[in-house]
């Protein structure tokens, strides 16, 4: 793709350290930098889904425990009855 072609060269060149050619090592400690930083990327998705998992659970326990009553769920939880619906919806529970 030209567009992520002209973005890569452009960040070579900003990120270069001799002002005047972009060299091969340049190229490499970017190509490092876009590796780490979706490895990054990859980890916080995965922390997400864990923190996702956790909240589902919780919403879960606060409605069998008020004998799936929403508003007494929302209220064991501390947060408004339209947050307690947004995030049941969010977490499709």
């Amino acid at each position: 793709n030209v567009r992520e072609l002209k973005n890569c060269l452009e960040a070579a060149f900003n990120f270069c350290k001799n002002n005047e050619y972009i060299t091969l090592k340049d190229v490499i400690e970017l190509i490092d930098f876009a590796d780490t930083t979706s490895q990054i990327e990859k980890k916080e998705k995965s922390m997400m889904g864990k923190i996702d998992e956790i909240l589902e659970n919780v919403f879960i326990e606060a409605l069998k425990n008020n004998n799936y009553n929403k508003k007494a769920a929302a209220l064991s939880l501390g947060i408004p009855l339209s947050t307690f619906y947004r995030k049941i919806k969010q977490l499709k529970i």
